[in-house]
């Protein structure tokens, strides 16, 4: 059974209202009537919390008795030459301006980032999901929806992607404390080690002994609840290794 609709995504890295304004509205359409496809809806919105900001557009387009592209990407890049800019400069913009194409079929499902994608129209609101009020949208830049769709939608989008903003900092401090926590107890072990003399084996044992106590003040201060119990030796034998305690050469008369 052919699919009955499209999500097609464009990923416009600029700022520049004028040529963003083309793409979410002219070129959206001009590019359906290559494709034989026509635009039921579309969203348009910008992001800045990225390496380079920039803008999504966002496509639901009507395929019913179209062609189904395998190589959607390569027919779209191959239309360029069939699109009518409003004016020369936007014309110039559009061909060198860098953007990216997605999409997806209706019952398609593709691998993004390990993931498994269906199709889903609710990811329409992906574009809004970095305005925190109703007033940043661009409205003008929307098809097909009415202003309370268009709301309830932004909100949505702002919900899950602060959910990922609480996640990302939350992991960043986790980041943070391991760091510091492993730079503390090296310099923990370094102190034990002040005079300390042995072969690779007594040296690794002696070290795994000290990191438990280390973690064992650690656990009593709250700030982990287990350790797993082969990683001990493995830090051991780092540290020795890394602070030239003993040499590469050394570890192989280490017991196993």
């Amino acid at each position: 059974m052919k699919p009955g609709k499209l999500i097609l995504t464009i990923t416009a890295f600029t700022e520049n209202y004028e040529i963003v304004r083309f793409l979410a509205d002219d070129y959206i359409i001009q590019l359906g009537s290559i494709l034989n496809y026509t635009v039921l809806k579309s969203t348009c919105g910008k992001h800045v919390d990225a390496s380079r900001p920039h803008h999504h557009i966002m496509v639901c387009y009507d395929v019913s008795g179209a062609k189904v592209f395998k190589t959607l990407n390569e027919k779209i890049h191959r239309s360029f030459t069939l699109i009518q800019y409003p004016s020369e400069d936007i014309g110039k913009e559009f061909n060198t301006l860098e953007k990216k194409y997605s999409f997806i079929y209706e019952g398609e499902q593709k691998k993004l980032k390990g993931k498994v994608r269906l199709y889903d129209e609710s990811a329409m609101c992906y574009p809004f999901k970095e305005y925190k009020q109703n007033s940043e949208i661009p409205y003008e830049l929307q098809k097909g929806y009415e202003y309370k769709e268009i709301q309830e939608m932004r909100k949505v989008a702002n919900v899950s992607w602060c959910e990922i903003l609480r996640q990302r900092a939350q992991q960043q401090a986790l980041d943070i404390e391991k760091k510091e926590n492993e730079k503390s107890m090296t310099e923990y072990l370094k102190e034990k080690m002040i005079s300390k003399t042995g072969d690779a084996n007594s040296l690794v044992k002696y070290i795994i002994h000290e990191i438990w106590r280390y973690k064992k003040e650690q656990y009593k201060k709250g700030t982990i609840n287990s350790v797993r119990v082969g990683a001990i030796r493995d830090q051991a034998i780092s540290f020795l290794v890394f602070e030239d305690y003993i040499t590469i050469e050394e570890t192989d008369d280490i017991d196993r």
